[in-house]
């Protein structure tokens, strides 16, 4: 049996959980971080340390008053730049204060389990990397063409 629990209010235990040094299973809810996450996918989350926190780590932070699950792809001392996987038009910026843990391994429905910086992982951060580029050389282009008008 399923229960429809608020976003805030389910992170609030999540938070509690990680706050208390456990780890948490969750499932994944939205399609941001397609095609490395899906809606459905169970993810890790544990505790972290700070030097843990690089580029190509998956965080749970807080912006906005909400949750969010997403990449960081650029880190200076403690300033992140954070960005879903299946997101072109913008970045989050936050700190290490505003991130609550940290996606230890991902767990997939075929019984696949990858854990942060295996080569599986670092490929969906490299690939992704390089499609966003060419996405951003492209739109532009395209938009100058009119092709998106009807």
């Amino acid at each position: 049996m399923f229960f429809k629990v608020p976003n805030n209010e389910f992170f609030k235990c999540v938070l509690e959980s990680i706050q208390a040094g456990e780890s948490v299973k969750i499932r994944v809810k939205g399609n941001s971080m397609y095609p490395f996450l899906k809606e459905g996918n169970a993810i890790l989350l544990s505790p972290f340390e700070a030097k843990e926190l690089k580029p190509g780590s998956i965080v749970l932070f807080a912006y906005r008053d909400i949750y969010i699950l997403h990449r960081i792809i650029a880190r200076k001392d403690d300033r992140l730049i954070i960005q879903g996987d299946n997101v072109y038009t913008h970045v989050e910026k936050a700190t290490i204060s505003h991130v609550v843990t940290l996606v230890k391994q991902v767990h997939y429905d075929n019984g696949r389990i990858v854990k942060p910086h295996s080569m599986a992982w670092k490929f969906a951060y490299m690939r992704n990397r390089i499609k966003k580029k060419i996405k951003r050389m492209i739109i532009p282009t395209m938009k100058k063409l009119n092709v998106f008008k009807s």
